[in-house]
């Protein structure tokens, strides 16, 4: 639609547009899906095996992460992908409808573990540490967790007793970045060959480096630091890109992740801080200094300032006015001798193009065709004035270059004088000038007495200031802070980032994968949190299932074909499975025994629907403006109504009379339309609808523009003339539709 057509829409549905135009991206239901759950668990379970792929939020200090799994048989424990749950909020997205730390408390007191405890297999999986633990004591096993650094209190003793006398196991799991940095620090041993651990090779890869830059070594004489690329093993990751559709509010984590120990530029800045910059670099210092001194005194003011002091004089500012010198000024022959901006000579020359002066025409080459036909006077001076501001602006342009190589060429003359040496233009002076002030730091020679100083090349400062960057700080301390800095961001760098995604929610999930005849949740070893805990599963079974207390967001069944664009859901399903969303928020209280998902009584289909805040509101607040809408329209058009009453009086119009109900019936067409446009949103009809009245609306606005309505005349215009049309084109509709009816009454009459 056009401006016009858009803003009366607007005008009749401000109020609305105000109320009920929410942010809906992100969905309302993103972060509850994404972020919010405390738990969030993934059930396929096929009849005889279960695959529980969790994932759980933490809030505290990395280093007391601790997570129980009890399952009732040996589980055998992989990572998974985090994107598996931001793909299954997308598979299934509640409907919307608008209108228009898991985590348990720390012990100080480590106790002895007991024999009674079975430790079965010891992994490392991915950032986890993973240990598959039995026992027939609760006791003993809670003393084996804390004395292995896994932080349990006595108060999930009845807790983890409840599993122990089901004789199930337990998958104990910890954050630890240790072995998982092991290829880190075989990549790092290119290095420096005697790394024993992250502190230890913290301390001797920044000795290294400290060593090397104190002993003047360039990046390029360590081959073994340039060379060495850094292997993280396995770390939480997620894709380059999401899939179609997915959004992220985050960025992603390769974003800052290093690929060497330190990269060259890095060390040569660090370098050159100490020891002092490199010739190449020193020298382009120098340079950039030099070069804006002698800008200085081949620049004058710009068209712009001389234009806001009204300064005419020729040393300064005269190249920017056009004067009677001016073969431009003479063919615009303006009324008055004083000098012209650009613009004012333009505006001139315009004006009389426009008024058919000939001479003005071919003198600029003028277009005087209409581009468009619905220009006016003003557009039309408009698009001429533009043509000679275009050709001003080249002779100006022209001007600026002359005036720039003269103040250029005196500048080199007045040092070749001075200097007696032959300067062949501005590049070559600056060359030798940079070369003159290398070689006075070199020497040592102080600002007073340098040749920087007797040519007014470089102030006091700046020779300081690149006098110090020659010779460097030699400030070890500094150095060395900066290096290890450098050296951590590398070793912790795994560490920094899995805390920042378990904080987020989004830590690497584990699948545990188990034989069971049902599928079920071990949710009764959550009843040690504190405070409620949101609950989120997606159950993958042969059939519907239900759980009491549990809210059923999504039910239906899920072919391979519906998950073939998602990336990890294509790799898990490898069957058509029906798929059940169900969320509760629970109290530990509530926690007293396992979920074991029973099939539910049928496989109805079940989508959420999600109401935005205020949608009844929003409605309520639509249909009162399109009311308030209707009550204008009769109010506008209810003087011509009452003439037209008047004028039937006198010349007995028929059906054309004037009467309560035809009236309002005919100031309904706007309000129906825009009702219409509100709930059938983007239908076809609406959407030619809408086309079919901007372009008529638009041909007008581009008629009445070309007669030189102003833009707010031509406004005011259609505010009026939409809602007088609409009413009286619809009342003569009414008025045909009548006259029609009456006819085929009479006709039946006489025939009967």
């Amino acid at each position: 639609m056009n401006r016009i057509w858009v803003t009366l829409l607007i005008v009749f549905l401000i109020s609305n547009n105000v109320c009920s135009d929410g942010g809906f991206f992100p969905p309302v239901y993103y972060n509850e899906d994404i972020y919010e759950p405390s738990q969030k668990a993934a059930i396929i379970h096929d009849g005889v095996n279960e695959q529980l792929i969790l994932q759980v939020t933490y809030e505290g200090n990395t280093t007391e992460f601790a997570w129980i799994v009890p399952t009732p048989s040996y589980p055998d424990v992989e990572k998974a992908k985090a994107l598996l749950f931001e793909e299954l909020h997308w598979l299934t997205e509640p409907e919307y409808k608008r209108a228009p730390g898991f985590g348990f408390t720390t012990m100080d007191g480590v106790m002895r573990a007991q024999e009674a405890v079975t430790v079965h297999e010891q992994k490392q999986v991915g950032v986890y540490e993973i240990a598959i633990l039995s026992s027939d004591d609760p006791k003993a096993l809670i003393n084996w967790l804390n004395a292995n650094g896994y932080r349990i209190t006595s108060a999930a003793e009845e807790v983890i007793g409840y599993y122990v006398e089901k004789r199930w196991f337990f998958t104990a799991v910890r954050l630890n970045m240790n072995p998982s940095n092991e290829k880190l620090l075989n990549s790092l041993r290119n290095i420096v060959s005697d790394l024993e651990n992250q502190e230890d090779a913290s301390e001797k890869l920044t000795q290294y480096l400290v060593d090397a830059v104190k002993n003047e070594k360039l990046y390029s004489d360590l081959p073994a630091l340039s060379d060495a690329y850094l292997d993280y093993g396995s770390v939480d990751t997620e894709p380059d890109t999401p899939y179609p559709g997915a959004f992220r509010s985050e960025p992603y984590y390769m974003s800052n992740r290093p690929e060497q120990l330190i990269t060259g530029p890095d060390y040569t800045s660090l370098y050159q801080r100490y020891n002092g910059y490199l010739l190449e670099n020193m020298k382009e210092q120098i340079r950039y200094k030099i070069k804006s001194n002698l800008d200085k005194k081949v620049s004058f003011p710009s068209q712009y300032e001389c234009y806001a002091k009204h300064s005419y004089s020729d040393e300064e500012c005269g190249l920017w006015y056009f004067t009677e010198a001016d073969k431009e000024y003479n063919a615009i022959a303006p009324k008055d001798s004083r000098p012209y901006k650009q613009d004012e000579l333009s505006e001139i020359a315009a004006e009389k193009a426009y008024a058919g002066d000939r001479e003005m025409i071919d003198f600029f080459n003028l277009k005087t065709e209409k581009p468009e036909w619905h220009y006016n006077r003003a557009d039309m001076i408009e698009y001429l004035k533009r043509q000679v501001d275009t050709q001003l602006s080249e002779t100006l342009y022209m001007r600026r270059i002359k005036k720039e190589n003269g103040l250029k060429a005196e500048l080199v003359n007045g040092f070749s004088r001075q200097m007696g040496v032959g300067f062949r233009d501005l590049n070559y002076l600056t060359d030798y000038l940079v070369d003159m002030a290398y070689n006075e730091l070199v020497e040592d020679i102080v600002w007073s007495d340098s040749m920087s100083k007797a040519f007014d090349v470089l102030d006091y400062n700046q020779y300081s200031q690149l006098k110090k960057l020659y010779d460097g700080d030699h400030d070890e301390t500094v150095l060395r802070k900066a290096l290890k800095t450098k050296v951590d961001d590398v070793l912790y760098w795994n560490l920094r980032n899995t805390a920042r995604r378990l904080n987020a929610g989004t830590i690497q999930p584990l699948k545990l994968s188990f034989k069971s005849e049902n599928a079920i949740y071990p949710l009764k070893i959550s009843s040690v949190n504190k405070g409620a805990t949101e609950i989120l599963l997606y159950v993958f079974a042969k059939h519907k299932v239900s759980e009491e207390g549990f809210a059923t967001e999504y039910a239906r069944w899920v072919e391979t074909d519906d998950v073939k664009h998602y990336e990890v859901l294509n790799e898990v399903l490898d069957n058509r499975y029906y798929l059940t969303k169900l969320r509760r928020e629970m109290w530990p209280k509530e926690m007293t025994e396992d979920l074991i998902l029973e099939k539910a009584q049928d496989n109805s289909e079940v989508i959420h629907v999600v109401y935005e805040d205020g949608y009844y509101l929003g409605w309520a607040i639509t249909f009162f403006s399109i009311f308030i809408l209707y009550l204008m329209i009769l109010f506008i058009n209810t003087p011509p109504t009452i003439a037209l009453y008047l004028l039937s009086k006198r010349l007995s119009l028929g059906v054309f009379n004037p009467n309560p109900i035809k009236h309002l019936l005919s100031g309904s067409f706007i309000p129906l339309y825009l009702l219409s446009a509100v709930t059938l949103g983007d239908s076809p009809l609406i959407e030619v609808s809408s086309r079919i009245l901007s372009s008529v609306f638009d041909f007008m606005a581009k008629a009445l523009n070309l007669i030189g309505f102003p833009e707010v005349l031509i406004m005011l215009f259609f505010i009026l003339l939409i809602p007088i049309s609409a009413f009286w084109i619809t009342y003569a509709v009414l008025s045909c539709c009548e006259y029609t009816i009456r006819k085929f009454q009479k006709k039946a009459l006489t025939k009967a």
